[in-house]
């Protein structure tokens, strides 16, 4: 899979699709409905679904970037995504640099690093 955005549209994505007969056939996709200014998010093929995960905004207030909650499901059969929110009990805790991968039916969020400064739900 491979992301890309142009300013001012919609960001737009390409699923690759690796077929029996070893060709590529490419599907480009609308992303999920994220600010425009969120960016570093990881997608993730689980099961029958694309996972977009994490994000980082710049925040001019501190003069740094911080994560942002983005959880995203795109069904592969229905097409449409579906946002998940955030909630302290169920989900991960922000990350810098974490790292986002499947194994079969589940999604794995490993490593990262945090701060003194990175306190707080996320944005």
């Amino acid at each position: 899979m491979v992301t890309y955005s142009v300013p001012n549209r919609p960001r737009t994505w390409c699923i690759l699709h690796l077929q029996p007969d070893h060709t590529v056939v490419s599907e480009d996709i609308v992303g999920p409905d994220v600010s425009s200014d969120v960016y570093g998010i990881q997608l993730v093929r689980v099961g029958h679904h694309i996972v977009a995960y994490g994000g980082y905004s710049w925040a001019s207030s501190r003069h740094e970037d911080v994560p942002v909650w983005c959880l995203a499901l795109y069904p592969l059969d229905t097409g449409v995504w579906e946002s998940i929110p955030h909630t302290r009990e169920s989900c991960p805790f922000r990350q810098f640099f974490s790292y986002t991968f499947a194994l079969e039916e589940s999604l794995f969020v490993a490593g990262g690093t945090d701060d003194i400064h990175m306190a707080g739900p996320y944005r």
